[in-house]
């Protein structure tokens, strides 16, 4: 708007012009949570009036589940987690010092088949024995040992491996003056249930050179069953004689479970999780977040936004999640105090112009 004012024999012409107050996105609050989802959804800003505002949905922490128990824990380690954009999560660990974490292969040994067994010693008195079962037999051809070098090849021999009831194992041989120095697995084939036959044929005339397949039969890992408890050393690892010349040693106080005891805030996504103490190694844990939009974090306020813009949640296989926008606080009101002087005339006086921005 316009007016006059007459101020010392002067005609003043005082501009008024209200500016209108933009403003951001300064917070979201949760009115309902939603629930049933497997990860956050997405958060949409629209309508009112501005644009470019943007958040992320964000939970808490559930759960931990422990991926690998590790080994040789004395006591509970400590629980510490990390990253994920939100702060406060806190868990305890669980460990059982007297008991099997794991069993870990040594040599893999030959022939074992699929009713093979693995049998831990006896716990002392008043514990309970672990128990464990052979978990993956090898059927690939890994190695073939030199049993003879033979003589008198003038060529590379040709090496073929049959039998076995698996297929694709090749081999070759590396010459070194006139015998078999040694047999390099090439492609270790696959679906070899007993050890196959390795044939050398050709040569150029030399002969003698024997080879054994290696691998099939093998025990590549095995699994504890039942952890026991009260062992005060580890137990012996012994296995049925189907096979032979495996051996594997058993390791002590596993990390059995995670309990959180502070859920946090603000996660965006899962944080880390870190065992430290308790005198073991080789645990691990992952975090689970909550099937609930529990806050939002905005990540740029936008501008423009002259009322509260709608938001929405969309994704993440959840529902019902619901919030409402608040908007930064407006700016003061700004008004210039500066002068500008026109040199026309208004009715035989001088013009002062001061302009108020409101």
């Amino acid at each position: 708007s316009v007016r006059a004012e007459v101020r010392a024999g002067a005609v003043v012409l005082v501009l008024e012009a209200p500016h209108q107050r933009h403003s951001g996105v300064a917070s979201v609050t949760i009115t309902s949570p939603g629930s049933g989802y497997t990860v956050l959804p997405t958060v949409t800003f629209s309508g009112g009036g501005g644009s470019g505002a943007a958040a992320l949905a964000a939970a808490t922490v559930a759960s931990v589940s422990v991926t690998s128990p590790g080994s040789g824990y004395t006591a509970a380690p400590t629980v510490s987690f990390s990253g994920g954009g939100g702060s406060g999560a806190a868990a305890t660990a669980t460990a059982a010092p007297g008991s099997v974490a794991s069993v870990t292969m040594g040599d893999v040994g030959i022939s074992y088949t699929a009713s093979s067994t693995v049998t831990l010693s006896a716990a002392p008195p008043g514990g309970t024995t672990a128990t464990a079962a052979i978990d993956t037999l090898i059927d690939q051809v890994l190695h073939i040992d030199r049993l003879n070098g033979g003589s008198g090849y003038t060529s590379v021999p040709t090496i073929t491996i049959t039998g076995g009831g698996g297929s694709g194992a090749t081999a070759t041989a590396v010459m070194s003056y006139g015998r078999v120095y040694k047999f390099t697995v090439l492609t270790e084939g696959s679906g070899y249930t007993s050890v196959p036959t390795v044939t050398v044929s050709g040569g150029g005339g030399g002969s003698g050179a024997i080879g054994v397949a290696t691998g099939p039969g093998g025990i590549f890992s095995v699994r504890v069953t039942n952890a026991g408890s009260g062992y005060t050393t580890a137990p012996t690892v012994t296995f049925s004689t189907e096979g032979h010349d495996a051996d594997a040693t058993a390791a002590l106080g596993p990390v059995t479970s995670v309990t959180v005891t502070n859920q946090g805030r603000g996660y965006t996504s899962p944080p880390a999780v870190t065992f430290a103490g308790g005198s073991g190694t080789g645990a691990a844990a992952t975090a689970t977040l909550g099937t609930t939009v529990t806050s939002v974090t905005v990540t740029d306020p936008g501008r423009g936004y002259t009322a509260a813009p709608t938001v929405t949640f969309s994704g993440g296989g959840g529902s019902g999640a619901a919030a409402t926008a608040a908007l930064t606080a407006p700016r003061g009101n700004a008004r210039s105090d500066n002068l500008y002087y026109g040199r026309q005339a208004l009715y035989g006086k001088q013009l002062l112009v001061r302009i108020v921005d409101d």
